[in-house]
């Protein structure tokens, strides 16, 4: 894919550097951790390093989309109180009541991109569970919101900057 920068001043990237970033994510029914090798790259024109993280990687958040998704969907079937799904996933009360929040926050956003989310809550996290690729999906969100599925804030915008990294159409 290639990338430019969504701003008055184009510049070009070019590869920077790489990190190692844990992710929680759920491999054969239990919590594990991941170690993820992220790509940065660095814009010509501004000097500004971005990461590029893989789709189930919500910026700021240990745990993965697809864990998070899980999580809330247990809690939408009824099928364990709030207190058991944190024990089994390993997360504290307060970390689920985020997540839903965050989630229900978006709602307005990811509703227009799903078939099933203006009928029921249930279906819709079935067709985000199963959605291939994610990508388009998150693209759309992202588009339309400023930030990441799930993310609870916006990315940050450096002063005097309106800037944002987009991929361009294939």
């Amino acid at each position: 894919m290639n990338w430019t920068l969504d701003w008055r001043f184009r510049g070009s990237l070019r590869l920077y550097a790489s990190y190692d970033r844990f992710l929680t994510d759920l491999v054969d029914g239990q919590c594990e951790d991941i170690c993820l090798s992220v790509t940065r790259l660095i814009c010509t024109g501004c000097g500004h390093t971005h990461s590029v993280l893989p789709d189930p990687v919500i910026p700021y958040c240990r745990h993965s989309l697809r864990f998070i998704l899980r999580v809330l969907a247990v809690h939408a079937f009824h099928l364990q109180s709030v207190e058991k799904i944190c024990d089994v996933f390993q997360i504290s009360v307060k970390t689920f009541y985020r997540w839903q929040k965050v989630f229900y926050e978006h709602q307005d956003k990811w509703q227009d991109f799903l078939s099933a989310a203006k009928r029921d809550l249930k279906a819709a996290l079935l067709e985000l569970c199963r959605k291939t690729p994610f990508c388009t999906f998150a693209e759309c969100f992202i588009r339309k919101s400023g930030h990441s599925f799930l993310q609870s804030h916006k990315n940050p915008v450096f002063p005097n900057q309106k800037k944002k990294l987009v991929p361009n159409p294939p």
